[in-house]
């Protein structure tokens, strides 16, 4: 189905169609956050091998490496973070919070377009440092393109719809 996005604003279904888009961003969000929970498993030593079929060994070598680490902080909690505070915009406001509450839109898929830049950012980087790959980081990156497309149309609603009527202070004269 093709939405266009000039008619978005009349389409009847588009609410229910954004919060649909949303329930799925929530699900996929928190199979990212469960997956961050298990990197960072890793990386604090709380368990001591990563499962990573059809990789070999390459997951932990990736996981416990320097470019894993912002400074002392684990990329994996980071990412926690990440998919914490994306769920969080999908769940909150109203099924009108592309007219009413634009800002939630706006911040969620902010969110989700630069997890999308930083996911592939660190493919790339696991391509050219080490040559191989991460099953779970992958993993990650596909779980924020998906996020991605189900953002876009509430988001790009949300940058058209008119602003709230405010009451002025000419107003109350």
């Amino acid at each position: 189905m093709r939405v266009d996005f000039d008619e978005l604003q009349e389409y009847p279904d588009a609410s229910r169609t954004f919060a649909r888009n949303r329930k799925a961003i929530a699900f996929l969000s928190s199979l990212g956050l469960m997956n961050s929970a298990y990197l960072y498993l890793f990386q604090t030593g709380r368990i001591k091998h990563l499962w990573c079929p059809g990789f070999g060994n390459s997951c932990e070598c990736i996981v416990s490496s320097p470019l894993a680490y912002q400074g002392k902080i684990p990329d994996s909690l980071l990412g926690a973070i990440g998919y914490s505070v994306l769920l969080g915009f999908a769940l909150a406001g109203d099924e009108h919070r592309h007219g009413n509450q634009r800002i939630l839109p706006i911040l969620m898929g902010g969110c989700s377009f630069t997890a999308l830049g930083l996911s592939a950012l660190l493919v790339y980087v696991q391509k050219k440092e080490f040559d191989d790959y991460c099953l779970w980081c992958l993993a990650s990156a596909a779980i924020s393109s998906l996020t991605v497309p189900l953002a876009l149309p509430e988001f790009l609603e949300a940058l058209r719809a008119p602003k709230p009527v405010s009451a002025s202070p000419s107003s109350f004269r």
